[in-house]
């Protein structure tokens, strides 16, 4: 790819004509000498421009003027990651920023454990096949064919008589026994005003095993009672979106639920949501014993060692891969001691450019031309080389203007401004390799 520049005039520019080709590109010169006026208002501002041209809507405030030049050759698409571009939204984050927040949510709703936003028990809605698969592992307990004791549970701490139910369940007698509020029912009536809970026996522990046959004729009998647990030796399965510990209803949790404000505090934290501010119901999903608030607090170095430690579902692979995509450009450049939930506002252009950077290493776009501003200011020495390394995986020819004498070495071609600044400069003065500079 081969994009010429000719007659570029803008600003302190004099008729500049220069070519630049795929590789990595350095832009030097002296501070004024007209780096930033040939790569970010000439060259990415036009290719800006002519973007809006054919996407924009046809309106004048999307309008770029031309700059200042007579003609651009071989101009594609560009992307430019400058140092002034500060995002001041608060509710930013190195998350959010770097693109890695949409999978984590997809994470938690897909794969994390849910867990009672009121009690905090763990929270499953048993199925019809895997309750009677369940059913039979327990009554056989690793082959040792010990059987069982399977309770359904009817009513869970709810106030009333419940006298038709009782009526009517001592007039089936199918069962092998009334349990009301944790005592053998002997038809005594129950105090209206307090709460009750009310549960029956279809299977005592001395019938042995139970075959596939019989545990699913047990589920379908809890079923038609109205159970919405089933109790094995303690071992409590929701039959309904229910919770097993409290009785609380749970509903099906999606991503989204992961970015909605809690519609107990509006966002600011109150004791229902843990403090975190989300929807209850999802600030209570744990996945690999951790929240998604806590996980969000961790550095990227540390997330980095959690996920490459963590036991992924052969399911979870492919959300799997693009976190640690994320997290591993991030890495590559520099951010790894930033928390994930590290505000944008607080970032240093340096560290905000990085960022940019970061997320321009996770595109799949091909046939791009990136555009930086100096994209090792504020970088330790040791530090220059990753970041530099980095870049070099940049897809497409890439342009950046440099001082720092190690990260200028680094590009395969070297276009120097000046000889000075201002009206002394604008003009290139050298285009070669970085080694003859």
């Amino acid at each position: 790819m081969r994009i010429r520049i000719e007659g570029a005039n803008e600003h302190n520019l004099d008729d500049v004509d220069v070519e630049f080709g795929d590789g990595l590109t350095v832009v030097t010169g002296v501070s004024g000498s007209g780096k930033s006026s040939l790569v970010f208002d000439t060259l990415y501002h036009e290719a800006r421009r002519r973007f809006f041209e054919v996407y924009a809507p046809p309106s004048a405030s999307h309008r770029l003027a031309p700059a200042a030049v007579r003609r651009i050759r071989g101009l594609v698409p560009s992307i430019g990651i400058g140092q002034n571009l500060l995002n001041r939204n608060p509710l930013s984050t190195v998350a959010t920023a770097s693109g890695l927040h949409p999978y984590l949510r997809i994470l938690f709703a897909r794969f994390g454990t849910r867990h009672c936003a009121q009690c905090g028990e763990r929270l499953a809605h048993w199925l019809e096949d895997d309750a009677v698969q369940r059913i039979v592992a327990v009554s056989r307990n690793d082959g040792a064919d010990v059987g069982t004791e399977v309770v359904a549970h009817l009513v869970v701490g709810a106030r009333g008589s419940h006298a038709t139910l009782l009526a009517s369940l001592a007039k089936q007698g199918s069962h092998r026994g009334i349990v009301v509020d944790g005592k053998a029912y002997r038809g005594r009536r129950l105090a209206s005003t307090a709460p009750h809970s009310i549960s029956v026996v279809l299977r005592s522990r001395d019938e042995g095993p139970v075959s596939a046959r019989g545990a699913r004729s047990l589920y379908q009998e809890a079923r038609g009672l109205g159970a919405d647990r089933l109790e094995l030796d303690g071992d409590v399965m929701a039959l309904t979106p229910v919770c097993g510990g409290c009785g609380s209803w749970f509903h099906p949790l999606e991503p989204t639920h992961f970015r909605t404000p809690c519609p107990n505090c509006a966002g600011d934290g109150c004791p229902r949501c843990g403090g975190t501010g989300l929807h209850p119901q999802a600030a209570a999903v744990r996945w690999e014993d951790v929240t998604l608030d806590a996980l969000l607090c961790q550095s990227v170095e540390r997330a980095s060692e959690m996920f490459a430690q963590a036991q992924w579902a052969s399911s979870a692979r492919r959300i799997a891969v693009e976190i640690e995509r994320r997290l591993g450009a991030l890495r590559s450049v520099g951010l790894g001691y930033l928390q994930l939930d590290r505000t944008a506002p607080t970032l240093s252009r340096g560290e905000g450019q990085r960022l940019r950077l970061a997320v321009s290493l996770t595109s799949r776009l091909e046939e791009i031309l990136h555009v930086l501003d100096e994209p090792t200011v504020g970088l330790h020495a040791a530090d220059v080389a990753r970041v530099m390394s980095a870049i070099e995986r940049l897809p497409g020819p890439v342009i950046y203007i440099e001082h720092d004498r190690a990260a200028a070495a680094r590009a395969d071609r070297a276009n120097d401004t000046g000889p000075g600044a201002g009206s002394r400069g604008g003009r290139v003065v050298f285009d070669g390799t970085p080694s003859e500079l």
